[in-house]
């Protein structure tokens, strides 16, 4: 159980200090929604993995084969109603991907608002022909999201994630990654690898996009949402992001 404690808290680390995340959200005219995730690991994030000993033998002969316990997700996704974890994987070249297919998103941001899942995450809507999502980051979702892969407490979540009580500002939480990663940086900086990090989500309606929050419209079925990931660490109020459609 140590040994896949500490390989979640790593991986849930990584997704805040080097890398890029996207995250396309397919809805369909039935309520349902189709989800892809793609996380690129920073070759300084692989470094440091490596060389964790608690980690390092299950990565033998299948690099980062032993970074994230994915029947851990299962066990997430089958309490959900409606949603199922079709594939999970990692690569040997540093990136993590998820797809899952949710049948019924209102039954599915119910699930998601009980014990068992991250209250206040997502919010959805229909009335006739016209149809809301919305997804609201705050310190308690983030935390609930990087808790989804990661069996119990984990320090490291605790300490790089974003702080309910006493967030972190910018510059301390730079100088916080620069301690714990500077030997794995290489020529590149951790301020400029922190800057460059950034989650990037994209959503495709079944119907003319008509409104959206916190992002821009790029099509008439599309929108996008860019969000630098210092700005989700160092989070002290919600934020909220949503598309509308009919």
């Amino acid at each position: 159980m140590k040994e896949r404690t500490v390989a979640a808290a790593s991986f849930a680390l990584a997704l805040f200090v080097s890398c890029t995340a996207g995250q396309d959200i397919v809805l369909n005219a039935a309520g349902g929604a189709e989800v892809s995730i793609s996380v690129d690991l920073h070759p300084m994030l692989i470094g440091y993995l490596d060389d964790l000993s608690s980690v390092k033998g299950a990565l033998e002969g299948e690099p980062l084969a032993g970074l994230v316990d994915f029947s851990i997700l299962e066990d997430r996704f089958s309490r959900w109603e409606g949603a199922e974890l079709t594939d999970a994987a990692v690569s040997c070249d540093g990136r993590l991907s998820v797809r899952f297919t949710v049948s019924d998103l209102s039954a599915f941001a119910a699930d998601l608002a009980g014990a068992d899942g991250i209250p206040g995450l997502l919010t959805y809507s229909r009335s006739g022909s016209k149809a809301s999502l919305g997804i609201v980051l705050d310190p308690g979702t983030v935390q609930g999201m990087l808790s989804l892969a990661s069996p119990g407490e984990n320090p490291l979540i605790d300490v790089f994630g974003p702080q309910p009580g006493v967030p972190y500002g910018e510059e301390e939480y730079t100088d916080m990654v620069s301690y714990a990663f500077e030997e794995y940086a290489g020529d590149e900086g951790i301020p400029e690898i922190l800057s460059a990090s950034r989650l990037v989500i994209t959503v495709t309606a079944p119907a003319s996009v008509i409104a959206v929050t916190g992002g821009v419209r790029t099509g008439s079925k599309t929108a996008r949402f860019s969000i630098p990931f210092m700005e989700i660490v160092t989070i002290t109020e919600a934020v909220r992001f949503g598309v509308e459609y009919r």
